[in-house]
């Protein structure tokens, strides 16, 4: 949290800038502003004239993130494996991915956007920063198979890392990985901050004016967790009239799940940078004004991939003496990966607003935002599931371009706009 909390400081710090050095004039148009006078309604010429001096707008966001592409929990190049249980390494059964990231939804979440600027004699600039809510989502499945790609060539002697007896005296064989409780977890933050300069046209000959944007924009997307915690369930319970004990895990447990218990955490932070250039159509009616926004950002993405985690936590303590139903040649394995990629990640802003009139400088105002981003990495599609000779998990660097879509309703007021 701190590199964020940083550059919120830093933005917080370039607005206090702009508003001591424009303190004087910012006093001048206060009192000019007539905040509750009555409204100007009464067309004249090409109706009345578009606000000059500082303006102050202020929205509540209801938007939605679009889910990321649906991930296999498991290995999808290997999607299956031939397995044997304990005491029968002759019949062997075929073990699938069966679960996958699907029951994430396309969610909402709710946030702020400000925005202040000052525009005299047609030229003026604006600063905006929006940030919506940490989005998060979770999963619960039961009895859950993830496949492996485990690297036959592991060890010595050569074999995979999920390979073990069944049987006393028996060769080593493929395991079952059935885990009996899987908890997944997902966590999404999006912020944004853009200062530009505007030039506002004469009107039109028909009434409204237009709005030419530059400047430049920063941009956050930040995945900031994919969890899945895979657990085993004990089948021991308690006799009747004794206390409860802590769950121990047995043989016939593990051998349900043989990296029990295990979790990995995969991140994928997206930092936004770039031009901008935006269009804004606005003609006012009486006290109602509809207006029309367009953007263009041509953002460069420089993108924070981590992964941390533990495959096989009860390793460390077997639970049969003749190593039955266990792996032969692994133990509790960390590991902790990161990568630093750069993308090109343009965005599209469209906006469309009605705001009515109440006196003067101030008016409420209601409608719609979508920005729709190319080049962005998340999380959940970034896990290999491979168990390598000289590694175990990873990141799936090529997977790092998805598009997204982020929308929704906006509800405010705004001073002098």
């Amino acid at each position: 949290m701190t590199m964020p909390l940083n550059r919120i400081r830093l933005w917080l710090g370039v607005l206090g800038l702009v508003l001591l050095t424009t303190l004087p004039s910012f006093g001048q148009d206060l009192r000019g502003m007539q905040l509750f006078a009555p409204a100007e309604v009464t067309p004249y010429g090409n109706g009345p004239q578009p606000k000059e001096g500082y303006f102050f707008v202020f929205d509540g966001l209801m938007w939605s993130i679009e889910r990321p592409d649906v991930a296999v929990i498991g290995n999808t190049t290997t999607a299956s494996r031939i397995v044997y249980n304990i005491g029968d390494d002759t019949n062997g059964w075929t073990q699938t991915n069966t679960h996958d990231t699907g029951a994430f939804t396309t969610a909402e979440t709710d946030g702020d956007r400000f925005e202040i600027g000052r525009v005299t004699d047609r030229r003026g600039w604006m600063l905006g920063v929006y940030r919506l809510k940490s989005l998060s989502q979770s999963i619960v499945a039961s009895n859950v198979g993830i496949v492996f790609a485990d690297d036959d060539t592991w060890g010595v002697p050569s074999g995979g890392r999920l390979e073990g007896p069944v049987e006393d005296g028996g060769p080593n064989v493929n395991l079952p990985m059935i885990t009996d409780e899987l908890f997944i977890t997902s966590k999404v933050e999006h912020w944004s901050v853009e200062l530009m300069f505007i030039s506002r046209s004469r009107p039109f000959h028909r009434g409204g004016y237009m709005e030419v944007f530059a400047g430049v924009r920063y941009m956050e997307f930040d995945d900031d967790m994919f969890n899945i915690d895979a657990r085993v369930r004990s089948t021991e319970v308690a006799e009747e009239d004794e206390e409860p004990e802590p769950a121990q895990i047995t043989a016939a447990d593990r051998a349900r799940n043989i990296l029990a218990d295990s979790n990995w955490n995969t991140s994928a932070q997206n930092h936004i940078i770039g031009p901008q250039v935006g269009v804004r159509l606005f003609r006012k009616r009486g006290r109602l004004m509809v207006s029309t926004e367009g953007r263009f950002f041509a953002g460069f993405n420089s993108q924070n991939l981590h992964q941390v985690g533990t495959l096989g936590t009860e390793l460390l303590t077997p639970v049969d003496e003749r190593g039955l139903g266990e792996p032969a040649q692994m133990l509790t394995t960390d590991f902790d990966y990161v990568s630093y990629l750069h993308q090109w990640s343009p965005a599209i802003e469209i906006r469309a607003e009605a705001r009515y009139q109440l006196t003067r400088s101030v008016s409420v105002r209601a409608g719609w935002t979508g920005i729709w981003m190319e080049g962005i990495a998340r999380a959940s599609g970034l896990v290999d599931y491979s168990l390598r000779q000289d590694s175990v998990m990873g990141l799936l660097v090529d997977n790092n371009r998805q598009n997204v879509f982020v929308h929704g309703l906006t509800l405010g007021i705004d001073v002098n706009r």
